[in-house]
């Protein structure tokens, strides 16, 4: 399990190839909330650039809350220089209606970045974005098998005495509770530090089994209780902890 949450965005210059000013990116990708999105002003042979004082290491790039089509070429650029007629990378990237990532086989470090996308045939007319992560992951322990996941709702209903139901449809979300039973001082450590950075106020990208998306897609969540250290009974170098989160949007 990966988690993403330190997200380089929220340091870079941001420039667009096109952008509508009353959804711009620079606000849209600062923002936690899905539903807060940046829009270009046209479809084609769009980019979202991100510029650095110096090279920064990225592991993944992963496009959240987005109208992008099926049929668009969608890639992921990189370059020591910002000149784009030839980028050190230039990698498509893996496409969903939900979410579009790439993760690199290996951390690659460049000071410029940029999305590219060329989607004209979208009915929209334009691109639409709701969260860009940018940076390196957080490799979580291994998880207890037994761990959960649900499908929650809001949806108030109540039934008639003669068992009508009646009913206000709200959210669907997924939650998921798991357990890490064996981790590491030096993990126990870094996990801290994703605590620090996110307490139960900011939300970050869960990436369930990375190589098999198609059973579980990324979820954008935020933890929902505190972090509870236990000392490992059988081994007291060891430490087990319990997880709790829940969709964001």
């Amino acid at each position: 399990m990966l988690i993403l949450y330190d997200n380089l965005v929220t340091s870079a210059t941001i420039d667009a190839f096109s952008e509508n000013p009353d959804y711009d990116f620079d606000t849209a990708l600062n923002d936690t909330r899905l539903s807060r999105v940046g829009r270009t002003t046209d479809d084609a042979t769009q980019w979202i650039k991100f510029s650095f004082s110096s090279a920064v290491d990225v592991d993944y790039m992963l496009i959240l809350a987005h109208n992008i089509t099926s049929g668009a070429t969608i890639k992921v650029q990189a370059n020591a220089t910002d000149v784009w007629t030839s980028p050190s990378i230039d990698t498509a990237m893996t496409y969903d209606s939900d979410y579009i990532i790439h993760g690199f086989s290996s951390t690659e470090s460049y000071q410029y970045w940029r999305f590219y996308v060329d989607d004209s045939s979208n009915s929209d007319e334009y691109i639409e974005i709701g969260h860009l992560f940018l940076g390196e992951y957080l490799d979580m322990p291994g998880i207890d098998p037994a761990s959960v996941i649900v499908k929650n709702s809001n949806s108030v209903a109540e039934k008639s005495i003669s068992g009508q139901l009646y009913a206000d449809v709200r959210l669907k979300y997924k939650a998921a509770s798991f357990t890490l039973p064996n981790v590491t001082e030096a993990q126990r450590t870094e996990i801290n530090a994703f605590w620090d950075a996110v307490d139960i106020a900011r939300p970050f990208t869960v990436l369930f089994w990375e190589n098999d998306l198609d059973v579980e897609p990324p979820l954008y969540c935020a933890l929902t209780s505190e972090l509870e250290w236990n000392k490992q009974a059988q081994n007291g170098l060891l430490w087990v902890l319990g997880l709790e989160i829940e969709e964001s949007f």
